[in-house]
């Protein structure tokens, strides 16, 4: 059970760095619980909020919405998993992706080209 919604905890949206910010844009952290709840399948945030800092420190783009809670990374154990909750979270109506080998980016797209779907290396 998490503490901000059914699924989801603040830790998992908390900056990495040890800042203790954590900044989650409403309507998308409600998204995110409903795509888990359609998924069927349990997921987890490995990156949500980050600082300015932190998000340079890591080579992050300077425009990124993680910067302003509008962004999450998902860590996925699999690529059958990876299509489970992409198909979910495109069905909740989060249009903006980029498929990693371990994980999924997601964001509300605020400001940005929307329906937009990267590849990794799966």
């Amino acid at each position: 059970m998490g503490d901000l919604t059914l699924n989801f905890s603040k830790w998992e949206f908390t900056c990495s760095c040890g800042c203790g910010r954590m900044e989650i844009d409403e309507e998308f952290l409600q998204k995110l619980q409903d795509a888990r709840s359609m998924a069927g399948v349990s997921f987890s945030i490995n990156s949500g909020y980050r600082c300015a800092a932190y998000n340079a420190s890591i080579g992050g783009a300077t425009d990124s919405l993680h910067l302003t809670g509008e962004a999450v990374d998902i860590k996925v154990p699999n690529s059958s998993r990876a299509f489970i909750i992409y198909g979910s979270l495109h069905t909740v109506g989060l249009n903006r992706f980029k498929l990693y080998p371990r994980h999924i980016h997601t964001d509300t797209g605020r400001g940005k080209v929307k329906s937009v779907l990267m590849w990794g290396n799966y």
